[in-house]
């Protein structure tokens, strides 16, 4: 549990930081741009002076957009394309030298994509699970030695996760495949998937559940090796993510969803990065700034480990945890 019982969705994300903000110090946000989640993270962390501040995203225009609100921190601005491994890699390193051996405390893995057509990255790879878990599987990694003792690592999941397991058999809808999924890989129906219609038969919903699946996975597996992580729902937000939706599909989610704002959108990741109730809870995924239940699919330790080794492969690294350096 929470430390706080009244903590919410109606919780703003101010309030949170401000309830923590003794714990707050090295910060690293990525997915960060003007009118996101990234931005109402940067504002509210700074607001209470951390030791420093990193952001990270693809466009530096914007990411100095939003470094140009909080002067009177201490921010640094790294570039990064999460669908690509090699600019990944750089931006590791380069965040390790801007840290001249500090130390990070939270990791905020924010940054995703929702795209309506079946694009791969340049290693052959479905778009949505390159960006949305590849990429950030990567990213930690090679940043996990800079994590402080006692550092968490919050990975921005969603209620989607709910929609799509993670399909072994098939990650990037190959239309060739697609009569061949196990039924235990087949996707929940039902769930507001005709929401987000894709084009050329491919199924977007399907694609972002699974990537959302896959975070949550992701956090199952770093806790299973001593990594203190969570992933989160933040909520219905009309962010970027959402601008591919046409009239009526916007108009579908407002039926089905209720909206916050960003700041009340920033609320429960705070929670899961700043919160010391939740040292010793067992449980890792929070919605509405509360620990609750995820799905099976995805939380069982045996499909962690198996997405943990199938995400070693399609990055080209392993990953033994005791390494002091990755890069």
């Amino acid at each position: 549990m929470a430390s706080v019982e009244q903590f919410g969705a109606e919780t703003s994300g101010t309030e949170v930081a401000g309830r923590f903000a003794k714990r707050i110090e090295g910060v690293l946000i990525t997915g960060v741009s003007p009118n996101s989640l990234g931005e109402s993270l940067a504002t509210a962390i700074a607001a209470h002076s951390p030791s420093h501040l990193i952001l990270a995203s693809r466009t530096p225009a914007k990411l100095q957009a939003v470094a140009a609100l909080i002067p009177h921190v201490n921010v640094s601005c790294v570039h990064v394309d999460f669908s690509s491994f090699p600019s990944v890699r750089a931006a590791a390193s380069a965040i390790t030298r801007l840290l001249h051996g500090r130390k990070i405390d939270v990791l905020f893995n924010n940054a995703g994509i929702n795209v309506f057509s079946r694009q791969l990255n340049a290693e052959g790879i479905e778009l949505q699970f390159a960006t949305n878990h590849l990429g950030p599987f990567l990213f930690t990694n090679l940043l996990l030695p800079l994590l402080a003792s006692g550092g968490r690592v919050v990975n921005t999941s969603s209620e989607a996760h709910r929609i799509s397991p993670v399909r072994f058999s098939d990650l990037g809808q190959d239309p060739e495949k697609k009569e061949m999924l196990p039924p235990d890989e087949e996707p929940r129906r039902g769930m507001g998937e005709g929401i987000l219609r894709g084009m050329g038969g491919y199924e977007p919903a399907v694609a972002y559940g699974q990537s959302k699946t896959a975070n949550v996975l992701f956090a199952v597996g770093l806790n299973g090796r001593g990594v203190k992580s969570f992933a989160v729902m933040p909520g219905t937000i009309r962010t970027d993510i959402v601008r591919g939706l046409d009239e009526e599909g916007l108009q579908g989610l407002l039926r089905v969803e209720k909206w916050k704002d960003l700041d009340q959108g920033v609320a429960t990741n705070l929670v899961a990065a700043l919160d010391p109730a939740l040292d010793g809870e067992r449980g890792l995924y929070l919605d509405d700034c509360q620990l609750k239940r995820p799905s099976k699919w995805a939380s069982d330790p045996e499909k962690a480990e198996r997405l943990w080794r199938l995400s070693e492969e399609l990055v080209g690294q392993k990953f033994d945890l005791g390494m002091k350096s990755r890069l």
